[in-house]
């Protein structure tokens, strides 16, 4: 059996490898993960534009429904105030049709 200080290294020279073997594994793993980050890009920016064309164009579509919407109300609000108008004619014309009783206040005194 050899001594301690053989044995200890035998240890360090198998902790080096061990480190080195680690490191080189890093390395590796950081290559493919960033090959792998480049491969990925091209779709997932396809992706994301595809997403913002859809998202412009509902966009574009409700701004168009928000517009209608807006004059369809107005021409409303303006019909309802002809309504009255005519409402407000109307009634003082059936007001001017009814004949005026006259009270007579010969019977009473």
């Amino acid at each position: 059996m050899g001594s301690v200080k053989e044995i200890v290294e035998v240890v360090e020279g198998h902790t080096n490898e061990s480190d080195s073997m680690i490191e080189r594994l890093r390395e590796y793993m950081a290559e493919a993960l960033n090959s792998n980050l480049d491969v990925m890009k091209g779709p997932l920016n396809t992706t994301m534009d595809d997403q913002n064309k859809k998202l412009n164009k509902r966009d574009d579509a409700l701004k168009f429904m928000i517009i209608t919407l807006k004059k369809e109300t107005k021409a409303m609000i303006s019909r309802i105030e002809e309504l009255d108008v005519c409402r407000v004619v109307v009634g003082k014309g059936i007001l001017a049709s009814i004949p005026k009783q006259r009270i007579d206040t010969r019977c009473c005194m």
